[in-house]
């Protein structure tokens, strides 16, 4: 468990810092219901970051935030000043309708690039790697959202009387689009620096659930606030310990739901007039649920199960190394290195050495060992051979684990390819150079005959 409680230490601090200034930001927007516009926001500026995807930016770099931050600012305005005067059609349509044509946008991108990791890359926009998150993330985000949190301390009566006191901001003549702008402002900055991290559902997950939970049981702004601050860490600190094997985004999305369940109960018992009575109205519902799930499992039974055990039987005749991993599923221990290696296989293409080394440390050396097992028998593999992206991903692994001749070669390979790209073969001349090999001048849009004499020297 140590081991565990030491490594989710950066992602629960970038996680409180999320929760702190979510969590404050859900209180204005449940009192103002417009409560699916931190969703429609960040998949707004996800879009952004998917259209500089399929420009060719990196996600983490610094055009595609820019591109973020200018889709999700474009979304502030169009929800700050589009409110309708007459409720012919609600402001939570318009910003469904725009979360919706978002979601289907950076989909249509996705295709589009004809990224072959285009499954990832839709699932990393919706629930982020806050798990991979480093002190350089945090950072970054820090220099955003702190800045951004006092402005909402400096300007909370105003931004206080918008929202919770709307008679009274008439009255003394506060120009309410104006606030209604700044704070869709900031909220949009905010989410811009964070969606990458978090994750769509964390965005919405942070802001309304916690929230929600307390409303349930307290009124007053203050308690409230804190209380929601307290449950909202305490819930993510659960989901992360307990999402070691598992999707972190999606695990704590699960510890909220389950608490916000388990409030709405409470909440109805306390409330009822008749507390056996409700009791027995909670225990029926779940037998009914319960039951109409057994019923379709006996009739209509699942026909993939039998599919899915020919698959492990496959695997499991493969070779020892595929036998050992379905023993560690058989007794129901955890293979981190798996979901370790799936997180690179479908993270970033443009990790460096620092970043996997910090993905790799919870492993320990039998797993590092299955870990270059499974590269190694992919590099060998002349069915289905590496691309040039997995080669380059291949090769930083081996440096990581200390295989530098394996990792100098796949480097080499590269550089040779006819197949490869020039930044590609920039890139892998670069880290072969950082890692000692000699300088040299190589033409990379030249073929291997032409580049033979500047290939020999390395």
């Amino acid at each position: 468990m140590v081991p565990q409680l030491s490594f989710i230490f950066v992602p629960l601090l970038a996680a409180s810092i999320l929760v702190a200034i979510y969590v404050y930001l859900g209180q204005h927007v449940l009192k103002r219901g417009v409560i699916f516009v931190d969703i429609a926001i960040a998949q707004i500026a996800a879009l952004g970051l998917t259209f500089a995807y399929y420009l060719g930016y990196s996600p983490e770099s610094t055009g595609a935030y820019l591109y973020s931050l200018i889709f999700s600012l474009g979304a502030a305005m169009v929800f700050a000043f589009a409110k309708p005067k007459e409720e012919i059609i609600p402001q939570e349509a318009i910003i469904g309708i725009c979360y919706v044509v978002a979601s289907g946008l950076a989909i249509l991108l996705v295709d589009m690039a004809k990224d072959p990791h285009g499954a990832e890359t839709i699932q990393h926009l919706l629930v982020g790697s806050i798990t991979w998150v480093t002190w350089k993330d945090i950072g970054k985000m820090s220099l955003v959202i702190f800045p951004l949190g006092l402005f909402h301390i400096l300007f909370f009566p105003k931004f206080y009387m918008v929202t919770f006191e709307p008679e009274k901001a008439k009255e003394e003549r506060i120009w309410t689009s104006l606030w209604d702008f700044l704070f869709y402002f900031t909220f949009g900055i905010i989410v811009t620096s964070s969606v990458h991290i978090c994750g769509v559902l964390l965005v919405f997950t942070f802001l309304v659930i916690p929230s929600v939970c307390v409303s349930l049981f307290i009124q007053d702004f203050k308690k409230r606030l804190v209380l929601s601050w307290v449950l909202g860490i305490l819930l993510t600190a659960l989901g992360l310990i307990f999402s070691w094997t598992r999707p972190s985004g999606p695990t704590i999305v699960f510890f909220f739901g389950a608490a916000l369940a388990l409030s709405g109960m409470i909440k109805y018992l306390i409330s009822a007039p008749h507390k056996g009575k409700a009791i027995l109205n909670l225990l029926l519902g779940m037998g009914i649920f319960v039951g109409f799930n057994f019923i379709i499992s006996i009739f209509w039974p699942a026909k993939g199960k039998k599919h899915h055990h020919h698959e492990i039987h496959v695997q499991h005749g493969e070779d020892h190394h595929n036998h050992q991993e379905n023993s560690h599923k058989k007794e129901g221990k955890i293979v981190l290195w798996q979901k370790i290696n799936q997180k690179l296989l479908g993270g970033d293409p443009d990790l460096d050495l620092k970043k996997i080394q910090d993905m790799l440390h919870p492993l320990s050396a039998k797993e590092r060992s299955l870990l270059w097992q499974y590269w190694k028998k992919k590099m060998v593999n002349k069915t289905k051979p590496l691309s040039m992206e997995e080669a380059f991903l291949a090769a930083k692994i081996a440096l990581v684990l200390k295989k530098k001749k394996d990792g100098a070669l796949l480097l080499l390979k590269i550089i040779e390819s006819e197949e490869a790209f020039p930044m590609q073969k920039s890139d892998a001349l670069d880290l072969l150079i950082s890692e000692g090999a000699p300088k040299v001048d190589l033409d990379m849009e030249g073929s291997p005959k032409e580049n033979k004499k500047a290939l020999k020297k390395l």
